[in-house]
Formats: structure tokens, sequence, C-alpha cells
């Protein structure tokens, strides 16, 4: 009798530990993937940005494009927003507003201000994502991994931050009649360090090796002959893009570790929002030095 208490006691145990792990684990792919549809969406803002500013140069894009990118991107944020958790949903709210003054007010805006105000939504969305994942890694008292994810979010964002400098210098040299190539020098070795920080920590040389990294040395020591405003724009494009690539690739590699590649078909639960979430550049001309 003694015996068959102990079996069902163990055996009850068991299930509900086993339970809890599915329930965790479960947890755990629910905040990834909403993660994963935040970086979507940043690149959704990405384009947005590229075809905003290709309109406000250039006035050859049609307004349909970017009223279907404009509503792509709202209903994007509402949804993210109503899947958030109840603490989250005030950050997402004000992440809907900022992106529905900028779809309603691009038009109006200067070049500088249409790309320092995509930016400082960007970075919003990075804010969200930094929440997310300091808590979920607490959670998981994945010590270790907080602290190398920290220094690469750090890094990351102040990388797009020196970038909306790099832009606005741009505009002010090239196109408003200023004398700026002195902070566009300041700025790419800004860039080239934070660059190299990344590399470092993450031992990938995917920044460090990309086409634009001879050109962004060049200009960082005044040597870049071929400096016009829209060369330098898709210069900034291409790096922006990289970050968000070997960021997306080291969250994978995060969900990974937690063991978030354990289904029942072999695959990676974020497979399905992590393919969808680095769309081919548009609108600013592709770099190709």
């Amino acid at each position: 009798m003694w015996l068959t208490l102990i079996a069902i006691l163990t055996t009850t145990l068991l299930l509900y530990f086993y339970k809890q792990q599915r329930n965790e684990k479960s947890e755990l792919a629910e905040r990834f993937t909403l993660v994963f549809q935040l970086l979507s969406l940043i690149n959704g803002i990405r384009a947005h940005r590229a075809y905003t500013h290709q309109h406000l140069k250039e006035k050859d894009l049609a307004l349909d494009i970017i009223s279907t990118q404009s509503e792509l991107l709202l209903t994007q944020a509402q949804h993210l927003g109503q899947q958030a958790l109840p603490h989250q949903k005030p950050m997402f709210r004000i992440f809907h507003a900022h992106l529905k003054e900028i779809t309603q007010s691009w038009s109006q805006y200067s070049i500088s201000r249409n790309q320092s105000t995509h930016g400082k939504a960007i970075r919003h969305g990075f804010y969200i994502i930094d929440d997310v994942i300091c808590q979920t890694l607490a959670m998981t008292e994945q010590e270790e991994a907080l602290k190398r994810y920290e220094q690469l979010w750090q890094l990351t964002v102040d990388s797009l931050d020196t970038l909306t400098h790099f832009r606005a210098c741009i505009e002010h040299t090239y196109t408003e009649g200023g004398n700026s190539n002195n902070y566009i020098t300041v700025q790419a070795n800004l860039l080239l360090r934070r660059l190299g920080q990344i590399s470092m920590i993450t031992s990938n040389a995917t920044l460090v090796d990309a086409p634009f990294m001879s050109t962004l040395q060049s200009l960082a020591h005044n040597q870049y002959a071929d400096n016009n405003a829209e060369t330098l724009y898709a210069l900034s494009s291409a790096i922006s893009e990289s970050l968000v690539i070997l960021f997306q690739s080291e969250l994978v590699t995060l969900a990974s570790q937690l063991g978030l590649n354990k289904t029942e078909d072999g695959s990676t639960p974020l497979d399905r929002e992590g393919s969808r979430t680095l769309p081919k550049s548009t609108g600013i001309k592709e770099f190709d030095k």
C-alpha cells in the first residue's frame, strides 16, 4: 500500500514539474516571439524612413507605397500592444502614438527631421525589447547572459544614435550649405570604435568584414573623395541594417541557449517570426563600395 502511495505521489510530482517546465518554456517562447515581432516592426520603420526620405528628396516615389507602409506600421504596433504584458502596455501606447504622428506628419518634415524622428522611434522599439529581454533573463537567472546582452544592447543603441547624428551632419553639409565635414569625421570615428566593440563582444566578424568598413575608415581619416549626400545616406542605411541583423542573430543564439530550439518538429519556435524580420533594404540606393 505504501509503495503504491509513494508511486502515485512521485508520478504526480513529476507531472507537476513537467507541466511547470512546459509552462515556463511556453512563456519564454511568447516573450521572444514578441521581441522578434518588435524587430520586424523596427525594420518596417527603417523602410518607412527610406521611402519618405526618397520622396522628400526626389518626389519620385508614389505616395500610395508610403501610405501602405504607414498602415502596416500602425497595424503591427497596435497588434503588439494587445499582446504585451500589463506593465508594458503604456510603453506600447506611447510607441503607437509616436508612429501615428510620424505617419501623419512626415510630409511636413525637413529631411533632417524625418531622419531624426524615425531614429527616435527605432530607439523606442529597442527600449521595449530591452525591457522584455532583461526581465526574461532575470526570470531565468541567466546572469552571465544578461551581462553580455546588456553590453550588446547598449552598444547597438549607441551606434544607432551615432548614425542619427551622422545623418544630421550629412544634411547640414550637403543640403543646408553648412560645413560639417569635421563632424562627419568625428561620427565616423565613433562608429568605427563602437562597431569594433560589438564585434569583440559577439566574436562575430560580420561588421568588421562588411563592404562599408573601408569607406567608414576613409571617412574617419578624412580621406574619402566620393562623399556626396546620397552615398553617405546609403552608407548609414547599410550600417543600420547590419546592426539589426547582428542583434537579431545574437537573440536567436540566446533563445537557443534557453532551450527554445527544441520543438516537436525540430524547428525553432521563433523561426516563423525571425524569417520575416529582415526585409531587403528599399528606398535609399544600395551601398556597394
